[in-house]
């Protein structure tokens, strides 16, 4: 037996069309990737601009090229005061953290400074 509606007919079938936004999709799925990369875009551009600023002024370029400068040379003091075993050391951690871990150059250096 059919069910009774109170105008005595069965109701119209729905038809339900869906639509899909592809603007909407997008920016649900892909939405937040770029805005985090905007965010870091826009402070990258802000200190890269900054630094120009200040790498402009005379004063500031001579202070970083005299910083830089007395780095080095207490990186090359302290390799030249370290023992033999610490400079192999040194400059195996050097290698690695610029990604050049090669153990065999290690072995090879060793072996060299040996004889």
């Amino acid at each position: 037996m059919a069910p009774r509606f109170r105008s005595g007919t069965a109701p119209a079938p729905v038809t339900i069309r869906m639509q899909i936004n592809f603007a909407k999709v997008f920016n649900f799925l892909y939405g937040p990737y770029f805005k985090v990369t905007g965010f870091f875009y826009r402070i990258y551009t802000a200190n890269r601009a900054r630094v120009e600023r200040l790498k402009a002024n005379p004063k500031f370029a001579a202070l970083l090229r005299g910083l830089t400068v007395l780095v080095l040379v207490g990186w090359i003091l302290i390799w030249m005061l370290a023992s033999e075993e610490d400079r192999t050391r040194l400059v195996d951690e050097v290698r690695q953290s610029i990604g050049i871990a090669d153990p065999q150059a290690t072995q090879i250096d060793a072996e060299v400074t040996a004889q």
